[in-house]
């Protein structure tokens, strides 16, 4: 069994992560945008980075906190995909990745930052 094997029984979350991509409208000939599921249902580690708490923006609080998946290392998550991510506990959390770096025959890392009003 190898490093990357024995790593992935270690994920215990799902992943799916969607791009953004654009293609012509062949009616209209015009350049539009559309959102492409590239992976659905990965297994996959999530850990917290960061967790910050709410800071005063006008009269709404902001929120921000920055987490870390772990996916095998053949997962490669471009910079701004969209990653929704299902805990083993079945909590649900959205937000905008980074580019995964991929340590070879081991696994990948990927920051995922989540945004939002509180």
């Amino acid at each position: 069994m190898n490093e990357a094997e024995i790593l992935a029984k270690t994920y215990k979350d799902q992943l799916t992560v969607s791009r953004y991509y654009s293609y012509e409208d062949e009616t209209t000939k015009e350049t539009k945008e559309g959102k492409k599921i590239v992976y659905a249902s990965v297994p996959c580690a999530l850990s917290q980075s960061k967790n910050a708490t709410p800071a005063r923006a006008g009269v709404l609080f902001q929120k921000d906190a920055e987490y870390i998946l772990f996916t095998m290392p053949d997962i490669r998550i471009e910079e701004n995909d969209c990653a929704e991510i299902v805990t083993q506990a079945g909590e649900s959390i959205r937000g905008r990745t980074g580019r995964t770096f991929v340590y070879a025959g081991s696994h990948g890392e990927t920051k995922i930052k989540i945004e939002g009003t509180a």
